[in-house]
């Protein structure tokens, strides 16, 4: 798994990479679920691209990120979508 994390004014963005051997193992889960714990301390928005390996499954990744409160913002593009987590 590749993970880089950048906070800025009260907002944390992050790229995440789940290798294709790692996936299906929670490990990027593990990841997310970390992330937001860390963002709802700290009181961070966290604002990220859902950009998949495969523009087919763009779909997937969006509704794996909403399980964790992100929401989509404006209108993405086939291969990626813009999306937040608010603080919580």
């Amino acid at each position: 798994m590749k993970l880089n994390i950048e906070v800025r004014e009260n907002i944390l963005s992050f790229d995440i990479y789940v290798e294709p051997a790692e996936r299906g193992q929670s490990v990027g889960s593990q990841a997310l679920a970390a992330l937001c714990a860390y963002a709802d301390t700290a009181k961070l928005a966290i604002h990220i691209f859902a950009e998949p390996d495969d523009p087919e499954d763009l779909e997937a990744l969006i509704g794996w990120y909403e399980k964790y409160g992100f929401t989509k913002v404006g209108p993405g593009t086939e291969y990626r979508q813009r999306m937040e987590r608010t603080r919580q």
